[in-house]
């Protein structure tokens, strides 16, 4: 039980850290101070349903569909590329416009929720990773101890998002100056585009 349990939290782990678009709004949205607790939560329940899809045999049957694998793969490609794009945008603007745009981020908190929805939901690089490959990994693994795996990669989401939004609440001074955020957004469309790119070729290699 215990090493199926510590595999799931591992597995979780390894796929929601990686840094992503997701990642970046619930970093943004903690060093803006924004609804915190409610990124957080939203951000690891999704995953949760996601995660749940994906052990109990939606990403096994899915992840053996190539025309779904390149469906999901085109539609990731253009979501990244477009955040990817806006994050560029955003680091050649002029440094009181990044200012401004800090302190604008604050926002009632069902247009938080709203917009932390979308960038979980409608990104559909997240259902390859919570229900295609951890579908096909919980495969492998006897219908008695999937719960105990589904466990320990829920447990993982939600320390991660909550450490993420709290540490980064933790750290703000660091980001008071404009200059941080620009390399932020620097690396936040190199890391979409690169992504993206990859998509791209998975697309390519496959039609």
């Amino acid at each position: 039980m215990s090493e199926i349990l510590l595999r799931g939290f591992l597995l979780g782990a390894s796929i929601i850290i990686a840094i992503g678009a997701q990642n970046i709004f619930v970093l943004k949205q903690s060093l803006s101070k924004n609804h915190i607790f409610a990124i957080c939560l939203t951000c690891a329940l999704c995953d949760t349903v996601l995660l749940s899809m994906g052990v109990y045999g939606v990403g096994e049957t899915l992840g053996c569909s190539k025309i779904f694998s390149i469906i999901i793969a085109v539609l990731g490609a253009i979501f990244l590329f477009a955040y990817g794009t806006l994050a560029l945008r955003s680091a050649f603007k002029a440094q009181s416009e990044i200012n401004l745009n800090v302190q604008k981020a604050r926002a009632t908190l069902k247009t938080t929720l709203a917009k932390t929805l979308a960038i979980t939901l409608l990104n559909p690089h997240v259902y390859i990773d919570t229900v295609v490959i951890v579908g096909g990994i919980a495969a492998t693994i006897p219908a008695s101890q999937k719960a105990f795996f589904l466990l320990g990669a829920v447990v993982a989401s939600f320390a991660w998002f909550f450490a993420l939004g709290y540490g980064a609440k933790a750290a703000s001074v660091l980001f008071k100056s404009p200059k941080t955020w620009r390399i932020l957004d620097l690396v936040t469309a190199a890391i979409m585009f690169y992504i993206g790119a990859l998509l791209v070729k998975f697309v390519i290699e496959n039609l």
